[in-house]
């Protein structure tokens, strides 16, 4: 049995942010993170974030060749010598992620350097749910929002900060269409997201566009991990951009599950219900709002 780590995971969060400098005035900048909420049809909101320091993952190329030209900055040799391992479960690297969303934020990163594809992963998202309750595990596709698309990884987040796990499936009103099922064992969970991922047009060798949530229900181990799957249809929306009319905003699963991250205040200040329904519309398709 996993021994669940989240209070080890937190106390070296806290220290790591500390004594990593870069950390350190990233995670100090989210206390003058602006917010705002925009509600949607029947009561859905949507949490409208200005972060510059989110401009890095929001502009990055992940065409095949820029990828390419890059060294992969989740590979251990690669890394800040900052940045320490948290913890090592199941052949990843609990690591601070250093441009931070939330208060806590982590990255999940394979020790391997292997592109992002969930075959074979199910297992894994569901222990990494059950050992940090209280925080939700999800997956950016390579094509949904990865700014590492060439190496396997998760993140984690505080789950209460996500309307998707807060407000819109409580409610039963989103701004998107999601897919839902619970598990409590890896083979259970692997099954069941193949005949998802089947149903969304994917193949054995090719995976859908998919953001991946997962969390663990009321309860400790080994009590059920619920999934949420969110169908993509596009990367970015056909706006995307920093040109004149344009925005900065690249969804990926944060955005995907009610925070829209703005780096740029021009944008953030635009960001109103109809931008959000063309967002939402144009990049999940068959958009609820």
């Amino acid at each position: 049995m996993t021994i669940p780590i989240s209070r080890e995971i937190r106390e070296k969060h806290t220290r790591q942010v500390l004594d990593w400098p870069l950390a350190r005035k990233n995670y100090a900048a989210l206390a003058d993170v602006e917010t705002k909420t925009v509600y949607l049809d029947m009561g859905s909101k949507v949490v409208v974030q200005h972060n510059p320091a989110r401009a890095v993952s929001a502009s990055a190329r992940t065409d095949a060749a820029s990828v390419g030209s890059r060294p992969c900055f989740l590979c251990r040799a690669n890394r800040p010598t900052e940045q320490v391992v948290l913890a090592e479960e199941r052949g990843y690297e609990l690591l601070v992620n250093p441009f931070p969303v939330f208060p806590q934020h982590l990255t999940i990163a394979s020790k391997a350097h292997v592109p992002q594809g969930l075959a074979g992963r199910m297992g894994d998202m569901l222990a990494f749910a059950q050992m940090l309750p209280g925080f939700a595990v999800f997956y950016n596709g390579p094509r949904c929002g990865a700014s590492a698309p060439d190496h396997m990884h998760f993140q984690a987040v505080p789950a209460h900060l996500l309307p998707l796990v807060a407000d819109w499936r409580r409610w039963g009103h989103a701004p998107l269409r999601y897919i839902t099922f619970r598990a409590r064992r890896g083979a259970e969970a692997a099954a069941t997201m193949e005949t998802v991922l089947r149903g969304l047009g994917g193949t054995p060798e090719t995976e859908p566009m998919v953001n991946v949530y997962s969390y663990q229900l009321e309860g400790w181990w080994p009590e059920e991990v619920e999934f949420v799957v969110v169908p993509r249809k596009a990367h970015r929306p056909s706006f995307y951009g920093t040109g004149e009319g344009q925005m900065l905003v690249s969804p990926a699963a944060v955005e995907c599950a009610g925070v829209m991250i703005t780096p740029r205040r021009e944008d953030f200040e635009r960001m109103d219900f109809s931008t959000l329904k063309k967002i939402y519309g144009e990049v999940c398709g068959d958009a609820m709002v």
